[in-house]
C-alpha cells in the first residue's frame, strides 16, 4: 500500500493541499483577511464540506491503481 503524504493522482489530496494553503494564508498572513469578506467564511466552509463529500463519493478506485 502506497502511503505518500501528498499523490498528485488524486483530487481530494489537491483540494486538501489548497485548503491547508489557504488557512496557512489566513493565519500567518493576517493581511489576506482583507480579500475575503467575514460574511464568505460561512459558504467557504459549506462549500469545502460539500467538496470532500463529492470528492470521497467520486472516489471508486485506490490510487495506486490509477
Amino acid at each position: 500500500m502506497n502511503k505518500q503524504l501528498f499523490n498528485p493522482k488524486s483530487k481530494t489530496h489537491w483540494v486538501a493541499t489548497a485548503t491547508s494553503i489557504v488557512g496557512g494564508l489566513l493565519t500567518f498572513a493576517p493581511q489576506t483577511m482583507a480579500f475575503i469578506p467575514s460574511e464568505w467564511y460561512g459558504p467557504i466552509f459549506i462549500g469545502l464540506g460539500v467538496a470532500f463529500q463529492v470528492l470521497r463519493n467520486l472516489t471508486t478506485t485506490a490510487i495506486d491503481a490509477k
